[in-house]
C-alpha cells in the first residue's frame, strides 16, 4: 500500500513542465510523486551523478527517498518540490517546448545517531538481535526503525 504524505496533494493543473532531475549524491534515489489523494507514487530511481527526466505539472508535490535506507533526501534543498512554471513562454523559444525546471537532489544533514543507527541496522541479521544489544531503549527504538526500513 501506497505511503500517504500528510497535507500534500496534487491539485490540478494545465502548466505542464519537464524536470531535470540531477542526482549530485553518491545514493540511488527514488523519484516519488505525491499523487490527487496524497499517496507517493515511485516514478523510478535516478543512479548517483545522473540525470532522469520527468514530465510534471504546477503545483505536483515531488520527494525524494534514499533507494537502500528509505530515508529522505533534499529536492533543491526542501525535503518536498513542487514545480512552479513560467507563465509566459520564451519568446526566443522558435518551439515553444514545455519549460525545463532543474531538480537537484542533495543529502540533508543527518545527525551522528541516524548515521550510527543506520550503521548498527546493517550489521545484524534479525531484528531480535537488536535488544541484546547494551544501548539505551531509545537507540535501539531507533536502530529497529532503520532496520525495518532497510529490510522492507
Amino acid at each position: 500500500m501506497a505511503r500517504v504524505v500528510s497535507g500534500f496533494r496534487s491539485g490540478p493543473s494545465r502548466k505542464a513542465c519537464w524536470l531535470q532531475i540531477v542526482n549530485r549524491t553518491s545514493r540511488q534515489a527514488n523519484i516519488i510523486w505525491v499523487d490527487y489523494y496524497g499517496r507517493e507514487t515511485n516514478y523510478g530511481m535516478v543512479l548517483p551523478r545522473s540525470i532522469k527526466s520527468i514530465h510534471s505539472y504546477e503545483g505536483h508535490p515531488w520527494l525524494c527517498r534514499d533507494a537502500i535506507s528509505k530515508k529522505r533526501l533534499l529536492l533543491n534543498n526542501d525535503e518536498t518540490f513542487v514545480p512552479s512554471c513560467p507563465d509566459e513562454p520564451d519568446p526566443n523559444d522558435e518551439v515553444q517546448s514545455l519549460p525545463i525546471i532543474v531538480v537537484n537532489i542533495s543529502l540533508p544533514l543527518f545527525t551522528l545517531q541516524d548515521i550510527s543507527a543506520d550503521i548498527v541496522s546493517k550489521c545484524l541479521s534479525n531484528e531480535k538481535d537488536i535488544w541484546t544489544l547494551d544501548l539505551p531503549i531509545k537507540l535501539k527504538d531507533l536502530i529497529v526503525n532503520c532496520y525495518r526500513n532497510v529490510n522492507s
